[in-house]
């Protein structure tokens, strides 16, 4: 019976010291999320997607990027001026485990899902499926670019495009 009570002593003390101590921080994981400090601030711009074979829609876009989680991960909220693109929230982290980039999203119209992603070249890329890759890019201290292409037949086909400024 003094066995079992010291057992639940001891695991109750463990317990208690695991939740007591605050969480470190991942360091690598911070160390690589500033690879993307180019994307934080408030930004406004214009761009299109495809709608159709051979048919752009143009589009105006707005998006709030913050850093979060002792500045370990980026919130991206995007808005557009069409209705017929969907609201989208972003959360993008490092995960020092695996060693690559995650992005979290989830888009007003239900859909939502984790992707990779890599950071090569001074552009953070991400892959929405094996043959769609969406690439960010910084093109001055207020601006940056994204591309979205899609793979046949071994060559990448733009199919959405932005250019982004720093709003105000």
């Amino acid at each position: 019976m003094i066995q079992f009570f010291l057992i639940i002593l001891f695991l109750s003390m463990a317990f208690i010291q695991a939740v007591a101590q605050p969480p470190a921080v991942d360091e690598e994981g911070r160390k690589a999320m500033q690879n993307l400090s180019f994307l934080a601030g408030d930004w406004e711009g214009e761009g299109w997607v495809m709608a159709g074979p051979g048919q752009k829609e143009s589009m105006s876009l707005t998006e709030n990027i913050r850093y979060a989680a002792d500045s370990t991960s980026i919130f991206i909220e995007s808005e557009s001026n069409k209705a017929s693109r969907p609201s989208i929230a972003v959360m993008i982290h490092y995960d020092s485990q695996a060693g690559e980039y995650v992005f979290n999203m989830s888009m007003s119209n239900g859909l939502s899902g984790r992707k990779k992603g890599e950071f090569t070249d001074g552009k953070f890329i991400w892959y929405q499926a094996e043959n769609v890759r969406f690439t960010m890019s910084p093109t001055g201290p207020d601006s940056w670019h994204e591309i979205g292409e899609v793979q046949q037949d071994g060559q990448w086909f733009p199919v959405y495009e932005v250019n982004m400024r720093r709003a105000g």
